[in-house]
């Protein structure tokens, strides 16, 4: 559902199936002076992300699988298409249900880590899947000034919990970003390896 009058563009409703879930956005576009200002609110609801990657042609090297809800409210000013991408402003959140990332196997490497610090080997104890199972995921972004602000991102595989908080400047090119990483028991799984101190 659209309105549209006298250079102010109102998009009161959009429902679309989008890679097996559902979008919903409404914004508006307002034209009436010498910059145009636009505004929108979208939230995505269990969006499977393999289809979408591949769909954009992204994941020759690493797969993500599972369904992503999100949402996220921006708005932005300008004439150009380069204004309008600079002056964007963004807030969103998103959680994950079911999400696997390969190739990487998180709590093998963690494992590894720990056999390197223990100078043992336990390799050839485990037989380790090619794939993070995520038990969840959520996570809050903002975007300012073509830098975009990693507030929080969670993700818990077994008894590991992961985050990432940080920078990414788009204009240089460059990213700050922390990798906290912490076990919350002895084992990481039952099939996983022992840490029993600190």
């Amino acid at each position: 559902r659209l309105n549209a009058a006298n250079g102010q563009v109102n998009l009161t409703q959009t429902d679309a199936r989008v890679y097996e879930g559902t979008l919903a956005a409404k914004g508006s576009l307002d034209a009436r002076g010498n910059t145009a200002v636009i505004r929108f609110d979208s939230a995505l609801t269990n969006v499977q992300i393999e289809p979408a990657m591949k769909a954009l042609e992204l994941g020759d090297n690493f797969g993500i699988a599972g369904g992503i809800n999100a949402n996220l409210q921006a708005n932005t000013r300008g004439v150009t298409m380069n204004q309008l991408v600079d002056g964007m402003q963004a807030n969103a959140d998103f959680s994950g249900a079911q999400v696997r990332f390969s190739p990487l196997n998180i709590e093998q490497k963690f494992c590894e880590l720990v056999d390197l610090v223990n100078k043992s080997d336990s390799k050839g104890l485990v037989a380790w899947d090619p794939f993070t199972e995520m038990r969840e995921l959520s996570g809050k972004i903002t975007m300012a000034n073509s830098v975009v602000n990693v507030e929080s991102i969670k993700a818990g595989v077994h008894q590991l919990e992961l985050g990432t908080n940080g920078k990414i400047d788009l204009a240089a090119g460059g990213y700050d970003l922390m990798l906290p990483m912490k076990l919350l028991n002895e084992e990481t799984s039952a099939n996983g390896c022992r840490v029993p101190g600190n």
